[in-house]
């Protein structure tokens, strides 16, 4: 009996070990995509993530961009076309962006020839990872309810939304912080080292998204020491969960000091003594009121008052977090901008659903306990008004800011078909026409410290700006301005087609040739200034621009031209 028992046993092993053939592994995906189908919640689900999708491929094609947008894309197209240069170098993990700029680059390169759709389709992605990562995470704090909520309001929120439309690093820094989030409550869940490396990991993402979300790894530890003393050092899950990236983060600040002599750490800690942001009140938490908007507020903080009052310790991690993080750019941070404060929305998302389904149990107990249903009812009636808010805010909010910052594209693309290579551009908005005309600077933001040794000369600089170093300063600091600028064409043109670029947008550019307190900025005297040194109109780029009579078509963009010298006396 026990030989046969053995050859049984044999038996079966031998099946396991043998691989599974291609018809049983199709048939085994199978079961588990019909048993994921066959979840109501799981569709539900899914009818959420598609919407997510077609909410913002409405807005796909719109050519819109901000300066910080073409950088990316700019350090995408490098990690491409030169990746030793770009992705050995340490400034591209020093600085930020390095993870979502890496992703924009794996589009451009696999998938499409146009930056400015890789960048979108970064985007996208990091959108549809947001709503299944706080799906998930829903469902790991409390039910598959909280967890459709919560990516409801994530899918429609208006300032993720507008920031999730754009080639922009912030949206993806929200989304790095929903994966960490989730990783934290699977370590307080199962106090797994699995976890806790994965828990670890996730801050170093984050910390390659932005160099901000160092503040988490910050408040991590604080946390620790105010609820997990004693794991802290004992339970080796939650010692590698934060002390992997502390002693990372310190190893980083050192050789990036030693070596590169960056001072990683250094503006973190010295913001901390400044208080520069005392002075101008609740910044911040005006800019969270503008993100979470009052339709949430009530419950986030009604959310906070039940988890402290019954001791819900798995949200403990998500209150330590969010409070540092917030407090931090209170105090000692100024022109806080609502993107820095972005990273908080998937915490008071979860908070105000808790709160909602708690409401929603509260009038179960009042009413009728055997109506269990009525939790959900309510619960999902509460939010599907918040979500019809979010979704019309969010849907003008785009559609508004559509037609600002625009032509840059079509501006680009001529300007890298025309020019020839020997040829100068001055521009008005070197970043974007340095991403679209794929040129580089002549040197960084000032022209008298050449570093680059390309071909496109800041306009903004300080040698062409009355005043460099504040643009909206009334008092003239550079009365020479604008005859550097004549005397510089008048030199370079000796040996060089140059080309200027200015367009009605960037409100930084100089004031011989700009008014930004103007309907319409351009000047006529800085254009005749131009045409007077022998330029020439080459290139109108034209979009529909709001005005009093409507959204009308004009000019936005003009590109001039002046022959070299050489080549008009021959």
């Amino acid at each position: 009996m026990g030989d046969k028992i053995l050859e049984e046993n044999n038996q079966t092993k031998q099946e396991i070990n043998v691989p599974l053939k291609r018809g049983q592994l199709l048939f085994r995906g199978r079961t588990i995509f019909t048993s994921f189908l066959r979840d109501k919640y799981n569709l539900v689900f899914l009818v959420i993530l598609l919407f997510t999708i077609l909410f913002r491929l409405k807005y796909f094609r719109m050519d819109s961009i901000w300066n910080d947008a073409a950088f990316h894309l700019w350090s995408a197209i490098q990690a491409v076309e030169n990746p030793l240069n770009t992705l050995f170098s340490p400034d591209y993990y020093l600085g930020d962006y390095a993870i979502s700029q890496s992703l924009t680059a794996f589009y451009y390169l696999f998938f499409t020839s146009d930056i400015f759709i890789a960048g979108k389709l970064m985007a996208l992605t990091y959108s549809v990872f947001g709503v299944i990562f706080i799906y998930l995470l829903g469902i790991e704090l409390k039910n598959r309810i909280m967890g459709l909520l919560a990516a409801l309001l994530l899918a429609v929120n208006p300032v993720f939304y507008f920031y999730s439309t754009r080639p922009l690093g912030d949206a993806p820094l929200t989304v790095s912080i929903i994966l960490l989030l989730y990783f934290i409550v699977k370590l307080e869940k199962e106090k797994k080292v699995l976890w806790g490396i994965l828990t670890a990991l996730a801050f170093f993402g984050a910390m390659l998204h932005k160099v901000q979300a160092s503040l988490f790894v910050l408040g991590y530890v604080l946390y620790c020491i105010f609820f997990k003393r004693n794991e802290m050092f004992k339970n080796r899950a939650v010692l590698y969960s934060w002390s992997i990236p502390v002693g990372g983060v310190l190893i980083a600040h050192f050789i990036a000091n030693t070596f590169f002599n960056a001072n990683l750490l250094g503006r973190l800690f010295g913001l901390m003594t400044q208080f520069r942001g005392v002075p101008y009140g609740l910044e911040a938490a005006g800019m969270l009121e503008w993100i979470f908007s009052w339709y949430l507020i009530p419950f986030v903080f009604l959310g906070i008052f039940l988890i402290v009052f019954y001791k819900e310790k798995r949200y403990y991690s998500f209150l330590v977090l969010g409070f540092f993080y917030w407090i931090y750019f209170e105090i000692n941070v100024d022109n806080t901008q609502d993107r820095y404060m972005l990273p908080l929305l998937p915490i008071a998302l979860l908070l105000a659903v808790y709160a909602v389904l708690e409401i929603g149990q509260y009038l179960v107990l009042f009413f009728n306990e055997k109506k269990k249903w009525l939790q959900s009812v309510v619960a999902i009636f509460i939010i599907l008004l918040i979500a019809w808010h979010y979704y019309g805010t969010a849907d003008k909010l785009v559609a508004s800011k559509q037609y600002g910052y625009t032509g840059y594209p079509e501006a680009g693309k001529w300007l890298k078909e025309n020019v020839p290579e020997d040829g100068i551009i001055f521009a008005g908005s070197p970043r974007s026409i340095r991403t679209f005309a794929e040129r580089e600077w002549y040197s960084g933001p000032k022209y008298d410290s050449p570093i680059y040794g390309g071909s496109i000369y800041w306009l903004r600089g300080e040698r062409y700006h009355h005043n460099y170093d504040n643009y909206d300063f009334d008092n003239v600091m550079n009365p020479d301005a604008q005859q550097n600028f004549a005397d510089d064409v008048t030199n370079l043109s000796k040996n060089h087609d140059i080309f200027v670029e200015i367009d009605i947008w960037e409100y930084t550019q100089p004031r011989w040739y700009y008014n930004r307190f103007s309907s319409y900025p351009l000047t006529q005297d800085g254009v005749n200034f131009f045409l007077s040194l022998g330029f020439k109109l080459v290139k109108v780029v034209e979009r529909e621009v709001p005005t009093k009579e409507g959204y009308q078509k004009m000019p936005v963009i003009f590109i001039l031209k002046k022959d070299r010298v050489a080549n008009s006396i021959s």
